[in-house]
């Protein structure tokens, strides 16, 4: 190092710049030239060590209050406040929430409606609405392309997913023939929406609209998603409240059918004909809005009389004579299709009310009935006895992790700072 400087001295070298010369001054900058670059690469290391640290921070607060509320003295109210905030929660999906998972289109949602009662083996309803569709597959290239169904190739779920299904199940119901036994499909696949419910709740923490709803959805979401037999008793409870639901409506939808065609002329008296011209049939009339069923019904009470007398007339125009049996049959006949193509029409036209009255709305109220008269077994309490032990386990797990990412982010820290205050006085000027 002397003889360099030296050297440099004698081939006139400034003296402001000899403090660079010899191997030494050398080694000193590449420390901290390196020291330097090593801090400055390492800012990215440091923000995901912090990243890290909030994420294992919210696990050890999640799982805390996990073992909190599973405490055997307050586990059956933690449960029951589960299931009533996943009931809640459900009101507000068949509303409609946007962007929530999982959703499907119609084509999707009834390929998966086939295979799965396909592989239950289930025959006591037709999956084709005639037999003048060859497969599924021409069935929903007419729902596609014929019907035009609005919402057929978009994904939603939650209400939109059921009006839509109340459209297919309207559109299916009109092909019923009277030869033919028509059976009442499932009203929904409500299965498809417990997911949909969970992601709502989860997603809402941090979020504007989080205070448009209770604040304890997302903390009752995420004991459901970690707690699996919360999660399964949540659950359960659902399935058994949508079958029980479901046997209800098509009890009550049965009841409907049976007593409109045990007496359909009580239920034609009620109708209303054409007026215009001669025509004598009764037609497939649309649902009518309340303005026009508001100037309707006067017309309609007045037309009683014109309708039975209607009715009277086609039934006298059957003949009654033995040489004449052909032609009263075919008249019998015909009666009876108009009478049951009527009937078809006014059932098609109002089944979203069925579904909507007698399925849906009753199955939200009581829904969150049976979430808070939701019971442990003896299983479910020594279940929960495991949980426990584990949790303590993974909170000690927790608390060491968060440890060594504080030790590492507050070496990191230190390093930085020790670099930030040599490099201006090593640097040369």
């Amino acid at each position: 190092d002397e003889e360099d400087r030296r050297q440099m001295q004698r081939r006139g070298l400034s003296e402001k710049y000899m403090s660079t010369i010899g191997f030494s001054n050398f080694a000193s900058f590449m420390e901290t030239k390196i020291e330097s670059m090593f801090g400055e690469a390492i800012g990215p290391v440091l923000a995901n060590l912090k990243e890290l640290k909030e994420s294992a921070e919210s696990e050890e607060q999640s799982l805390s209050v996990e073992l909190q509320d599973t405490d055997p003295k307050r586990i059956v109210s933690t449960v029951r406040d589960c299931g009533v905030s996943f009931a809640m929660a459900l009101t507000h999906v068949m509303e409609g929430v946007l962007e929530l998972k999982p959703v499907m289109n119609l084509e999707d949602e009834l390929r998966e409606f086939h295979d799965h009662h396909r592989a239950l083996g289930s025959n006591h309803f037709s999956t084709l609405p005639s037999g003048d569709f060859v497969g599924l597959g021409e069935y929903i290239d007419y729902l596609r392309d014929e019907m035009q169904l609005a919402t057929f190739d978009v994904e939603v779920n939650g209400g939109a997913q059921f009006r839509r299904l109340m459209s297919e199940v309207e559109i299916f119901l009109r092909f019923s023939e009277i030869a033919v036994e028509t059976k009442k499909k499932d009203v929904i696949q409500a299965r498809g929406q417990k997911e949909a419910i969970l992601n709502f709740m989860l997603t809402l923490e941090g979020t504007p609209a989080a205070n448009m709803f209770s604040p304890l959805f997302p903390r009752h979401a995420r004991l459901i998603q970690q707690n699996e037999m919360i999660k399964h008793l949540v659950f359960q409870t659902y399935d058994m409240a949508c079958q029980r639901q479901l046997k209800q409506f098509l009890d009550l939808f049965d009841n409907i059918l049976t007593s409109t065609f045990s007496n359909p002329w009580v239920f034609l008296k009620g109708a209303t004909t054409e007026s215009e011209g001669d025509v004598e049939d009764l037609k497939d009339d649309v649902l009518p809005s309340f303005e026009d069923t508001k100037m309707r019904i006067p017309k309609e009470i007045e037309s009683r009389c014109s309708t039975e007398g209607q009715l009277c007339k086609w039934l006298a125009e059957i003949p009654t004579e033995s040489n004449q049996i052909d032609d009263a049959v075919d008249k019998v006949q015909m009666l009876v299709l108009r009478t049951y193509s009527f009937i078809r029409s006014q059932v098609c036209d109002q089944v979203e009310l069925f579904s909507e009255s007698f399925f849906k709305l009753p199955m939200m109220r009581r829904l969150e009935e049976d979430m808070a008269m939701i019971e442990l077994s003896e299983e479910d309490h020594e279940n929960y006895k495991i949980r426990r032990e584990r949790l303590e386990g993974e909170i000690k797990r927790a608390k060491t992790h968060n440890v060594e990412i504080e030790a590492c982010i507050v070496r990191i820290q230190g390093f930085l700072l020790t670099c930030a205050a040599r490099a201006p006085a090593s640097m040369p000027k």
